[in-house]
């Protein structure tokens, strides 16, 4: 079934569709064409003045997927392998979660709510944005390392059920990631329990690196 099929196209939720065509090309308001059978985002709104949902199809790109969101996107429960072709900045929150991703490359840079990457096949969190405005899910994955992990969460950072992430405090303060709370397979804690070990290690890699910048100028190899 296709939109132009429908009668009523403002709800799109669980109307079996397998194609977007003659969908608005600027839909103003929520989007929902969650609980379809949608292989493509083919025909798909390039604005969306509102959320945008499309869970619980049978995505496996984002080809064609709206450039333009004012407010949350939410792709869970689909086939995604990567984030190509993803909107460079989410207005709300980004939720992609039970997904086949392996790493966060092409993910958008700037989320202004939570980003939810639960139940993937996460083995790196390259891509990540140097900052997220509110929580942070990695549950239920394959990391062994939180290299690459934004250094700002304003809010929770939860990673639980990574069975080769190991040390997690110890990664947390290694890696300079801030956030209110901490929720892990080895313990809850607020970072106001690691704030003194966060900050001494912080300055000891300042510390390496103005030597480091002042050994190379001694010997004529500043760039």
């Amino acid at each position: 079934m296709k939109v132009k099929d429908i009668e009523n196209e403002r709800n799109l939720s669980g109307k079996k569709l397998t194609s977007l065509e003659g969908i608005e090309e600027e839909f103003d308001g929520n989007l929902n064409i969650s609980n379809n059978k949608l292989t493509s985002l083919e025909y798909c709104s390039k604005k969306v003045k509102g959320d945008f949902f499309c869970n619980n199809n049978q995505l496996t790109s984002l080809k064609g997927s709206p450039e333009d969101i004012d407010g949350n996107f939410s792709r869970s429960n689909n086939q995604l392998e990567n984030l190509k072709y993803s909107p460079k900045e989410i207005e709300g929150y980004f939720n992609i979660s039970f997904n086949k991703l392996k790493n966060l490359e092409d993910c958008p840079q700037k989320i202004n709510g939570f980003l939810d990457c639960s139940s993937n096949e996460l083995e790196s969190l390259k891509g990540c944005p140097e900052e997220v405005k509110g929580n942070l899910y990695l549950n239920n994955n394959q990391l062994t390392t939180l290299e690459y992990c934004p250094k700002i969460i304003d809010g929770i950072l939860e990673f639980k059920n990574n069975p080769n992430l190991k040390n997690a405090r110890e990664q947390i303060i290694k890696y300079g990631i801030k956030a209110k709370y901490y929720y892990t397979d080895e313990g809850n804690f607020t970072f106001k329990e690691i704030e003194k070990e966060f900050l001494k290690e912080r300055l000891l890699i300042e510390q390496k690196l103005k030597n480091k910048k002042f050994s190379t100028k001694d010997y004529g190899l500043g760039i």
